[in-house]
């Protein structure tokens, strides 16, 4: 008695700029236009709608499960999903049983849900557990007895071969699955993965959390005592190496989404050998499994033709761009180009990252000195003369507002937000978002593509690749790296020698590179300084 859901777009805004589509018998409040993206409210929305389908063919209904519906309001909020535990179920095993037995049941929906007093549910699970090692104590016991019963009139020998295959304790053989693996593994991560520093998983544990996740929609669920053969387990690996079509683009999956999903693959079966609670081992042979993914003969067509510089714009296409912004997006432009970052990076940078001369050396200039967030690699920039006004200005610009970021709107809230599934969700929509239904944003080179139709459309992360494609051939692939500020790993070593605990990394040389190409930008810059269009800017900054 399943009841499938419309799957149409996000409605229209409320006067108030609520987005509130209908699934189900109810409306849910998705977000507000103000301060939610469009990508992130079409996100909601899916998880509600996939929510809806599968409680009603769980429970055979047709509208919300009242045990349902509160959960799902706070997952249309984007709120962390929490399950209060009685107080009556802090004193009683039975109660905890049943509200464990409630938590599985959500999570079983699909939901991301934790217990506000997980020791409440793990004695809740141990009552279970304890009632089903009776149970398969009890039937074990009858089905040996039935066999031996059936049996006897075998020759003893040939009894006592039989007998060698069954477990000495079949008590102990490990009943629960894949599923439930899937579900220890990714609490386990939550609760030890590396976190950001408002809390949440860092991308890469976010990343594996997903992955894992995926697997109960494209993998079947089997019992985990099933793997006691490394052959079975090698046919699982199989399934992802050989790099399966993808239902969404037709094409086999990339290397890297096959290695990623592999790897996360690997981490629930060691979680699972190493868990002392989980009846399972490694079989022996597992560790010489094949693990990398294929080559196809696609790979080699796309590598024979990659080449950086087909896919970054020139100084006369970035004086395009820059024509069409306004005062904050050059500003924004013009740091990205000039210290070769994307929005990771850029969306980070904070007022007190600026420095009207270099803090060490003293040299003027206006420079930007930053950590890249995710290596914790140094780097600094001497930033040209037009783009060292638009920092000042943008330095002024957030004091005046009250925030530490440069890259925020007028009320405050920064571009990037790592608090989001798609943290630079604010980049990609003022780069190149289309107008639908749901929004009238239209990004710079969406504009600029109607009015040219030859002018490239490259993502804004290709911006960061400019400049050390350009320096490389010129000044060498170290310098390059220092620009880019990522191959030397977080204890100075390059290429594995300890170089930085003896002396400075070529900086001067990276300043020496940024003056020499200044001029190759001029265009660009030059573009920097004109008339403040005003007209791309985002509409919630």
């Amino acid at each position: 008695m399943t009841k499938r859901t419309n799957r149409g777009r996000l409605p229209s805004p409320d006067k108030r700029g609520y987005v509130r589509p209908e699934v189900g018998d109810k409306r849910f409040s998705v977000g507000n236009i103000r301060d939610v993206g469009t990508s992130e409210m079409e996100r909601r929305l899916a998880d509600l709608r996939n929510l809806f389908e599968r409680q009603c063919q769980y429970h055979e209904i047709d509208h919300w499960a009242g045990s349902v519906l509160s959960h799902a309001k706070k997952l249309a909020a984007g709120e962390r999903l929490v399950l209060r535990v009685s107080d009556f179920a802090r004193n009683n095993e039975g109660q905890a049983s049943e509200e464990a037995q409630r938590l599985h049941e959500l999570r079983e929906l699909g939901l991301d849900i934790v217990a506000d007093d997980p020791s409440v549910i793990a004695r809740g699970e141990k009552e279970l557990k304890q009632l089903v090692d009776s149970t398969v104590r009890g039937a074990l016991a009858e089905a040996m007895a039935t066999a031996d019963a059936r049996f006897e009139s075998f020759p003893s020998d040939l009894i006592g071969q039989l007998r060698t295959t069954v477990p000495s304790d079949p008590s102990r053989v490990e009943t629960r699955t894949f599923f439930d693996a899937i579900d220890g593994y990714r609490k386990f991560r939550k609760k030890t993965g590396k976190r950001k520093d408002n809390g949440l998983p860092s991308p890469s544990v976010q990343n594996y959390l997903d992955i894992a996740k995926r697997f109960k929609t494209n993998m079947a669920n089997f019992p985990i005592w099933e793997l006691t053969d490394k052959n079975k387990i090698d046919e699982i690996f199989a399934g992802w190496r050989t790099r399966p079509v993808s239902s969404h683009t037709g094409k086999p999956i990339s290397a890297d989404h096959a290695k990623h999903t592999m790897d996360c693959l690997w981490a629930i079966l060691v979680w699972i050998d190493e868990e002392a609670d989980w009846r399972w081992e490694l079989p022996k042979g597992a560790i010489r499994i094949k693990r990398t993914a294929d080559s196809l003969h696609s790979d080699r067509k796309k590598n024979q033709t990659r080449r950086v510089s087909g896919n970054t714009y020139t100084p006369d296409q970035l004086a395009t761009i820059a024509g069409h912004l306004n005062q904050f997006g050059k500003m924004l432009l013009g740091l990205s180009v000039n210290c070769a970052m994307q929005a990771a990076e850029v969306g980070r940078l904070e007022v007190d990252d600026i420095f009207d001369r270099h803090p060490v050396t003293n040299r003027e200039g206006t420079w930007v000195i930053f950590d890249r967030p995710k290596t914790g690699e140094y780097g600094e920039w001497l930033l040209w003369p037009e783009v060292a006004i638009l920092a000042q200005w943008a330095e002024v610009r957030s004091r005046t507002i009250g925030c530490d970021r440069l890259i925020v709107s007028e009320s405050g809230h920064p571009w990037y937000r790592e608090d989001w599934k798609n943290p630079q969700q604010y980049f990609s929509q003022w780069w190149q978002a289309k107008p639908s239904k749901s929004s009238r944003r239209i990004g710079v080179v969406t504009k600029i593509g109607r009015d040219h139709a030859d002018f490239p459309r490259h993502s804004f992360k290709t911006i960061r690749k400019i400049l050390p494609n350009l320096v490389r051939p010129k000044f060498g692939g170290e310098i390059a790296d220092l620009i880019n500020a990522r191959k030397v790993d977080g204890s100075g070593r390059v290429s594995g020698k300890d170089t930085d605990r003896y002396a400075d990394r070529p900086y001067e040389k990276v300043a020496e590179a940024l003056i020499e190409f200044q001029d190759h930008f001029r265009p660009f810059l030059d573009a920097l300084k004109s008339e403040d269009t005003g007209s791309e800017e985002l509409k919630n900054n």
